[in-house]
């Protein structure tokens, strides 16, 4: 079987990092060899993980983890450093790259195939040396962000020379094929899945608690999340869950409902908020597959959305979800409260949110995966 290296930029909680721990575990069981090497981070979200994880050598760095260790009584998110991050960190703070390419390049062991998701694991891959066939898989990074950012660094990963290209969505393959030069590159499609096991639903006489999952940056446009929120609070008494990924969001707002909010959780406590919501309110402006509405369909709980490229691979207007594709927070507050008010509608949606969520199942992502697999090997015999 092939040997199968990860190399990302670091490990943190995101949806692409919990996927990266699932398909990288499943394929671990499935008898491949299979390694992820990161300068840092840790998956404290991901306790059950199997797969060796390679970090540089943290000795040649005593005094900045020691500083590391004083600087967590103030910062919880030190806690969760290692490898390199301790000396990355002053650059995160001032605003500078630190180069480590040296560093990791070193560490990367012998593969059939590497797979990585930016720019810096690429060149530190490339420099290594120690690869057959290069995959790029920036699942955790939307490759259409960059026909909406002025970056070159994001332009330049989607320009460099790779084997085969791994997508999330059709729409994502088919943009990338429009700026890839290189034209011997093959493009598989895997999706991303749902632990059916873990998200799933509950009972169907819920109270009118609204779920959101709010982020920070401007992309995931929290701001409409909490005008359609406010806008619903108008009409109709709700109780609100924010899941949020920085502690200070919440107190630039004027909130005109009852709330509570949860960071830092695992997905078990995250699958159980799901089963309690009513409705799940999402307001992204772009996605690479969208994936926490197809958790809450999992859950059995009805899916209010912004249209964005990646939902669009699984949601129906109508069907599964109420989409907006005008990103309006009046048209997603009526949405919202249609779904609160009208019993008929949100069990046809939440009934077929369920049955959508069964096509995406991690059996069935798997498969997908052993399926490219099974097709790279081919190429390198």
């Amino acid at each position: 079987m092939l040997k199968i290296t990860f190399v990302t930029n670091r490990i943190a909680l995101t949806g692409g990092f919990y996927y990266l721990f699932i398909i990288t575990n499943r394929l671990y069981e499935k008898g491949y060899e299979v390694k992820i090497v990161a300068p840092g981070g840790k998956p404290w979200f991901f306790p059950q993980n199997k797969v060796e994880i390679i970090y540089p050598d943290e000795r040649k760095i005593r005094i900045f983890k020691l500083l590391g260790k004083l600087l967590s009584l103030k910062y919880k998110s030190v806690s969760n450093f290692s490898g390199l991050d301790y000396i990355r960190a002053v650059g995160w703070k001032y605003g500078f790259d630190v180069d480590i390419t040296s560093e990791m390049s070193k560490i990367i062991p012998e593969s059939d195939l590497v797979i990585v998701g930016e720019l810096f694991p690429y060149i530190w891959v490339f420099e290594s040396r120690k690869f057959k066939k290069i995959a790029l898989f920036p699942q955790g990074y939307p490759s259409h962000r960059v026909f909406y950012e002025k970056s070159i660094r994001n332009l330049l990963l989607y320009m460099v020379r790779y084997d085969y290209y791994i997508s999330l969505t059709k729409i994502e393959a088919d943009m990338v094929k429009s700026i890839n030069p290189y034209k011997h590159t093959k493009y598989f499609i895997v999706n991303a899945g749902v632990d059916l096991d873990l998200f799933k639903a509950g009972s169907e006489n819920r109270e009118n608690i609204i779920m959101v999952i709010l982020r920070d940056e401007p992309i995931k446009n929290p701001d409409l999340a909490i005008r359609t929120l406010n806008i619903v609070s108008q009409r109709e008494k709700i109780k609100v869950v924010f899941v949020i990924n920085n502690v200070n969001l919440i107190k630039k707002y004027k909130l005109n409902f009852d709330y509570e909010i949860y960071y830092r959780i695992p997905y078990e406590k995250l699958a159980e908020l799901y089963r309690k919501a009513k409705v799940f309110l999402y307001t992204s402006r772009l996605e690479g597959f969208s994936l926490p509405p197809l958790e809450a369909m999992a859950s059995g709980t009805a899916v209010v959305s912004t249209d964005n490229i990646g939902i669009r691979e699984y949601a129906i207007n109508g069907y599964n979800c109420l989409l907006d594709k005008e990103h309006n927070e009046e048209n997603l507050a009526n949405y919202v409260l249609e779904l609160l008010r009208n019993d008929k509608l949100r069990g046809k949606i939440v009934k077929n949110g369920l049955e959508t969520a069964k096509k995406f199942s991690w059996e069935n992502i798997t498969e997908k995966w052993i399926n490219m697999l099974n097709r790279i090997e081919e190429d390198l015999k």
